[in-house]
């Protein structure tokens, strides 16, 4: 019978609609451990869109103007229907509160009659069910079964609207990372199958390492889907491109994550990308945080993350506050979820591994045996600034060798890369370009002779230069800055020049007391040498304690969040309340026009990619260096493709 409605403009038919949904669900039931749920699925399929059959809905479909009454309203009106089926199709389309206009509402009742006498089927006016769910502790909203129940029912739909109806499965690691010999972490990870944290120096194959656990903790068919969490856009683009030279079923999830695909792919979907039709998604903590917030559509998120398996990189990179959303949110998807849990990194000091395991409840940890360890680094204390020591630069440039300087702030960064860029092959790189810029910056830094850069090389970039000029950091960030020197040891020993006089620091005053005592404990004690086996010993000295009580503050803050997750009800401020809130988006006022033009142009990718973000209190205290423009945040301040934004 429903063969003779239209369910979508194109003209796709009803019963055929429910049958694409109903394929698409029999793909998913195994990917997410579902079959309890599966029957009650069929029937939110089944009755979901009966609404549509009214003769209102049919001539809208069809483009005439009419009105119309909401056609979930309809549906949820089914009178065999448990309280969570009710409620995930009252509100597959719009928030509860919407429901609240079918109260006592003629066209509705009216259009109960029209449907009931159209397809001979039982249906109950819900106006008491409305009411009872729109109260905030009807525990029919927050129960954690009906929230999948929408979230899958949404997933299908969505699928279906996106134009797919086949999700990638079958991802085998160790097709992908077939190597002659594995190393001690590699060889762990392949032997492991429960939850674990890995430790191991930059170049040791963690991400393989990771991959090949998760072999271990797949379902039968492969089909759980991977989120690979990392803290910085530019580590995903990398991992991306890497994921896709080893033709592996990936997608990426970051702000500007379409921008990038837009240049590496011909043809995509980025939209069908986001619905988890990949196996492997790379992607921010903010991506999937967005569930545990409210934010539209939560319900669909929560239901992607249910039964997957989700690593975590470079831990250390984040704050006390972000960091507690990470392991209280992977808290939640282990216990709530069935989520499998993989978290690295190179510098993880004990009070930190003690604070994952305990909430996380993970025993295994998984290093480097000492045959796998390499001497890479030597160390030499300078008690004045780099930008005391120009010469010294310049000499090592002229003998031919690849240097990296890295300081503390951008300011000093820019000055230095000036006083190089018409003499040799520089690069610059921080916070401050834009994506565009950032983009250009990052190609051809394997040939180049110079980087000067601050924080943001750190991570993600795969070189391994000569030697390196470094401001004094935290001593798990030196680490980490070390990392792009002599990257896999095929150089010998090669030397580290740290600066302990500085202009500006963004560091905590004790962090860098602690660094600075350990520096001189390897001077003396290590022979200048950076000892990969004693990491941790340092680490522990210079990370000796967490801030608890801070920790406390934030995950019981979070997990009031959690516990208010109700079907259909989101937050519109959920975003400013998130991880990533203290920027602001600017477009400098020397590329307005060419944005405006790419606006015009529909070029929204390309106009984006002008955009950059700076803290929000730079705007707040520089007020008159900002001004609004057709909606616009537009900065006076000067901006170059190669400087990025300069303040001072």
């Amino acid at each position: 019978m429903l063969k003779e409605y239209i369910a979508k403009t194109d003209k796709t038919s009803l019963e055929d609609h429910n049958k694409e949904l109903t394929n698409i669900l029999k793909q998913i039931i195994d990917i997410y451990d579902i079959e309890n749920i599966k029957e009650s699925l069929n029937r939110c399929i089944e009755y979901h869109d009966i609404g549509k059959c009214s003769d209102s809905m049919q001539n809208r479909l069809k483009g005439k103007d009419v009105n119309f009454i909401r056609h979930e309203w309809v549906g949820a009106s089914v009178e065999d229907l448990t309280d969570g089926e009710r409620l995930a199709i009252l509100t597959h389309h719009k928030d509860i509160s919407k429901s609240l206009e079918l109260i006592d509402n003629d066209k509705y009742i009216s259009e109960l009659e029209e449907i009931k006498n159209k397809l001979n089927i039982k249906l109950n006016n819900i106006d008491d069910f409305v009411k009872k769910v729109n109260k905030p502790r009807c525990s029919i909203t927050k129960d954690l079964d009906n929230i999948l129940l929408k979230g899958y029912l949404n997933y299908c739909d969505h699928l279906c609207s996106a134009g797919n109806i086949t999700i990638d499965k079958g991802f085998n690691s160790l097709d992908r990372f077939k190597f002659n010999n594995y190393n001690s972490i590699q060889n762990k990870a392949m032997n492991t199958r429960e939850d674990v944290l890995i430790q191991a120096m930059t170049g040791l194959g963690k991400t393989a390492a990771s991959l090949l656990w998760s072999n271990n903790v797949q379902n039968e068919d492969k089909s759980k889907r991977i989120y690979y969490i990392l803290p910085f856009t530019a580590s995903i683009n990398s991992l991306y491109k890497d994921f896709l030279n080893r033709n592996i079923s990936t997608t990426m999830l970051h702000n500007k994550a379409e921008y990038f695909m837009d240049k590496l792919h011909d043809e995509y979907n980025y939209k069908l990308m986001k619905y988890s039709t990949k196996q492997l998604n790379i992607c921010t903590i903010f991506q999937l945080a967005k569930a545990i917030f409210s934010c539209k559509n939560f319900e669909m998120i929560i239901a992607q993350m249910k039964n997957s398996i989700i690593m975590v990189d470079e831990i250390h990179c984040f704050d006390l506050k972000t960091l507690s959303y990470i392991l209280e949110l992977l808290r939640f998807l282990k216990y709530k979820l069935g989520c499998r849990i993989c978290i690295m990194s190179a510098s993880i000091p004990t009070v930190l591994q003690k604070l994952i395991k305990d909430r996380l409840d993970i025993n295994k940890v998984i290093y480097a045996d000492k045959r796998d360890l390499k001497i890479r680094h030597r160390i030499h204390r300078v008690n004045k600034t780099i930008l005391d020591d120009i010469e010294k630069i310049e000499n090592d440039l002229r003998e031919g060798k690849q240097v990296i300087v890295c300081v503390n702030n951008v300011t000093t960064s820019q000055i230095i890369y000036k006083i190089f860029k018409d003499k040799y092959k520089c690069k610059l790189i921080h916070g401050r370009f834009n994506t565009r810029d950032r983009e250009i910056a990052e190609q051809g830094l394997k040939v180049n002779q110079l980087l000067v850069g601050t924080q943001a090389i750190e991570v993600s970039l795969d070189i391994s230069y000569d030697t390196m000029y470094t401001e004094i950091a935290p001593y798990d960030a030196l680490l980490q800055r070390f990392g792009r020197v002599n990257r896999r040891g095929e150089k010998g020993i090669r030397d580290i020049y740290i600066y302990n006089n500085y202009n500006k620091c963004i560091y905590d005053d004790e962090l860098i007391n602690n660094t600075d005592l350990v520096i001189d404990e390897i001077i003396h004690n290590d022979n200048r040498i950076i000892l990969e086996e004693k990491v941790e010993h340092y680490l522990d000295k210079v990370y000796t304690y967490i801030d608890i009580i801070s920790y406390n503050k934030y995950s019981n803050s979070l997990e009031k969040v959690i516990n208010n997750l109700r079907v259909g009800n989101y937050n519109k401020n959920s975003i400013k309340e998130m991880i990533q809130g203290d920027t602001v988006s600017v477009i400098p006022e020397c590329l307005l026009e060419e944005y405006q033009k790419l606006i015009n142009d529909r070029e929204y990718l390309k106009a984006q990619s002008l955009k950059l973000n700076i803290n929000s209190n730079r705007m707040k205290y520089n007020s008159d260096m900002f001004y609004i423009c057709d909606d616009l945040v537009v900065s006076k301040y000067k901006y170059t493709y190669d400087l990025g934004m300069e303040f001072e």
